[in-house]
């Protein structure tokens, strides 16, 4: 079932690394909204009332029911044919959204990759992990790392750290341009 959905919606699986929720922004954005709703909602709380299950279906509903911003469609007009406010029938064009979605994640990405340092990552080269959220000038990054590989298509190195290798991003990584060091001496 799951592999015909995706399939339907051109959606390919992509594995992801962790600490990059820009891997996975709808869920991230829908678990944002969906916060935010349950923190606005007054709660009066009654013994045979689950005030969760009710505001998790009225958000449910909400979500469902919203315009999106690329499909200019709701969720449920995709899925279901049907507009959840008016309930009448609605033919959607999925061609014309998956074109304005590949726009805008096109335009999304040249945003994002304009501040990213450009290199082409191979076997063998030296990067420094980013250092968290402060401000990078500010700390020292842990480093160098040696690459083991690069998987280009979903933008992850492995990196060996200590005794073991570790999946991480290239937006988390800088290239190594210092002077090489002896195995000896490197950060482990």
């Amino acid at each position: 079932m799951c592999f015909v959905v995706c399939t339907k919606w051109f959606i390919r699986p992509v594995p992801i690394t962790a600490k990059n929720p820009r891997s996975n922004v709808i869920i991230e954005r829908m678990h944002r909204v969906l916060n935010d709703m349950l923190r606005v909602q007054s709660v009066k709380y009654h013994e045979k009332d689950d005030p969760i299950k009710d505001l998790t279906s009225a958000v449910a509903y909400a979500m469902r029911a919203t315009v999106h911003g690329v499909t200019k469609c709701t969720p449920s007009q995709l899925v279901f044919a049907k507009d959840m406010i008016l309930r009448t029938t609605m033919e959607a064009n999925m061609e014309l959204a998956r074109h304005r979605r590949e726009a805008a994640i096109s335009q999304n990405n040249a945003r994002e990759n304009k501040s990213r340092v450009a290199h082409n990552y191979k076997k063998g080269d030296w990067v420094l992990m980013l250092s968290g959220h402060l401000d990078p000038k500010l700390q020292l990054h842990p480093g160098p790392f040696k690459v083991l590989s690069y998987e280009q298509s979903s933008g992850t190195l492995y990196i060996q750290r200590k005794h073991y290798v570790e999946p991480i991003n290239i937006r988390n990584v800088r290239p190594y341009c210092g002077p090489k060091k002896r195995k000896s001496q490197l950060h482990q």
